[in-house]
């Protein structure tokens, strides 16, 4: 285990499992958000109890450790380093396609003079839209990718831009469908919201054209694209 927090900090962490060639030393990647292929908290055993032999296994199986800390005692920072560690998550999402083969655990806590204070394990959605070749994993660039896009995420004007924010949740939900045409579904949608004017009816039809397709304002596929 790599020891990265120290008494008095506060942190929030995601651990997942999936197909990983990450080797990762613990690293900031972005200033305040570490990364690392091997734990950086020990769980204690009132959540191993909790937890059961089975799930506490799974998350010493973890294959990579996303972490955000800080330092304060102001109760508005715990919902600051749950909301800074999540969109580091979104942005490993967005930085390439794999799967989880478990579900990936959501810790927060803190650390005091008796040592790591986990206050909370919550499960996520795993990710379900693993990639076709089964001998492809996530690389360190790919992580390192994730983090940049973390931090655009979180440096994001976010207020007043509810389209986009809808479509990177269409996303993360479609991700976790188990169901490809559900996926396939979803993905149509998060393509019509940054693609076509809200409020807009349009009639779309494939036509080749060298590049694949484009879309015409005729022809006898009539979406209505209001969400």
């Amino acid at each position: 285990m790599t020891n990265l927090i120290f008494d008095g900090e506060k942190f929030a962490l995601i651990a997942f499992e999936t197909r990983s060639a990450v080797d990762l030393p613990l690293t900031e990647l972005t200033p305040g958000l570490w990364a690392s292929s091997a734990s950086m908290i020990d769980l204690g055993q009132f959540w191993k109890d909790e937890l059961g032999k089975n799930r506490t296994r799974d998350f010493h199986c973890c294959t990579l450790f996303l972490l955000v800390k800080d330092q304060a005692t102001d109760p508005a920072v715990d919902q600051r380093l749950r909301d800074h560690v999540w969109q580091f998550y979104n942005g490993m999402l967005l930085a390439d396609r794999y799967g989880t083969d478990q579900v990936p655990f959501f810790i927060t806590g803190d650390i005091g003079p008796d040592g790591t204070n986990v206050r909370s394990v919550d499960p996520l959605e795993p990710l379900r839209h693993a990639p076709a070749d089964r001998w492809r994993r996530l690389s360190n660039d790919q992580v390192r990718r994730g983090a940049e896009i973390g931090q655009a995420i979180q440096n994001f004007p976010w207020i007043g831009a509810h389209r986009l924010n809808r479509v990177l949740s269409l996303y993360r939900e479609a991700r976790a469908l188990l169901d490809w045409m559900d996926r396939i579904h979803q993905y149509t949608r998060c393509l019509d919201g940054l693609t076509v004017p809200p409020g807009r009816y349009r009639e779309e039809i494939c036509r080749p054209n060298g590049l694949g397709c484009r879309a015409s304002t005729s022809g006898p596929v009539r979406r209505n694209l209001r969400d």
